[in-house]
């Protein structure tokens, strides 16, 4: 009688066992798929917008080349390289002015027109800093300043230039450039 009064010690419980694992782990796996699905699509929708923002900033450092490069161009010709501080940091500036200067000093000006323009590269860090790679080709001639006689020409020549970029508010700005010559 006495072993009947003594309390049993409970059962343990046994959890209930499925015939098919299959339904017992499903919802775990449809939450984990529907969460990498989900994942996947925000990863897509931002390389998306990545790809387009890309592509913008490619389209506006383009523009802003050719039209730096049209007033570069008309400094080189005319000597007046005011027009170019609107694109140009001053120390951009102050570079083509030493060159013009070497020129006029020998009695030279150069006529330069740009024949075309090929973006290779754009890197854009921190969103308001770039590098760019541009292949561009020339057609180049020196003038006697007195006389306007030709002195030479460098048709079709090419050249490989590097720039270095600021975002501004209204557009791009070229910090420096430098060309190498492709032949």
């Amino acid at each position: 009688m006495l072993a009947a009064a003594m309390p049993r010690a409970p059962a343990r419980i046994q959890p209930m066992k499925y015939r098919h694992s299959r339904l017992r782990r499903s919802p775990r796996r449809h939450a984990l798929a529907g969460y990498l699905l989900a994942a996947l699509a925000l990863l897509l929708t931002a390389c998306q917008a990545s790809v387009e923002e890309q592509a913008i900033d490619r389209q506006q450092v383009l523009e802003t080349l050719k039209d730096y490069l049209g007033l570069l161009s008309e400094g080189y010709s005319t000597g007046d390289l005011e027009p170019m501080r609107r694109l140009a940091a001053e120390k951009e500036v102050a570079t083509v002015a030493k060159l013009v200067g070497d020129y006029a000093a020998k009695g030279m000006r150069i006529e330069a027109q740009l024949k075309e323009i090929t973006l290779e590269d754009l890197t854009v860090w921190s969103a308001n800093n770039a590098y760019a790679t541009t292949v561009e080709v020339w057609d180049l001639r020196k003038r006697d300043v007195g006389t306007d006689r030709l002195l030479s020409e460098a048709l079709g020549r090419r050249h490989r230039v590097k720039y270095q970029l600021k975002r501004r508010p209204d557009g791009w700005q070229v910090l420096y450039r430098q060309a190498r010559p492709l032949e």
